[in-house]
């Protein structure tokens, strides 16, 4: 391992929280510094190379370094990085997958709501749920099931 990427393990052990694991296992082994990626594969600090089964936590579902999406986005970036949805906004891009996207699903599936991950996908599933119920007066109507054992996002709550 490099000085550098020593230097990193001990910056990350004092300064660095990660969402998932054990602090006493992280504590003694240290972070393993990813340097880069390409495909389906990442490689670490060592030059050991790792398939990403997670797809950067389905943040890059079609691989890394595919350079029409690296184009893609420095042309979003450059022209509006961002676009919120709320209180009425909307942005050509967002506009044009959503409606591509109720194209492609099944059935009568025509509406899209983007989230970032799981867990903003459940806060949104009960926040229109219980919309849906109090407009129809019937704001009792709060409770909610969930499969034992299932992914359902990682947030606390």
């Amino acid at each position: 391992m490099s000085t550098l990427s020593n230097s990193l393990v001990e910056l990350d052990r004092r300064h660095f929280i990660h969402p998932v694991g054990s602090p006493n296992a992280h504590a003694r082994k240290g972070v393993r510094v990813l340097t880069s990626g390409k495909g389906a594969t990442v490689t670490d600090s060592t030059g050991r190379q790792l398939v990403d089964g997670f797809a950067g936590l389905w943040c890059v579902n079609a691989g890394y370094g595919h350079e029409a999406v690296v184009e893609a986005a420095a042309q979003q970036m450059r022209e509006l990085p961002y676009a919120t949805t709320y209180f009425g906004l909307g942005s050509e891009p967002a506009i044009r997958l959503a409606a591509e996207l109720a194209d492609r699903a099944p059935g009568d599936l025509n509406r899209v709501y983007f989230t970032l991950g799981g867990s903003d996908a459940i806060d949104g599933a009960v926040r229109f749920i219980r919309y849906y119920w109090y407009s129809r007066k019937q704001p009792q109507r709060d409770q909610f099931i969930s499969v034992g054992q299932g992914y359902h996002g990682s947030s606390t709550v």
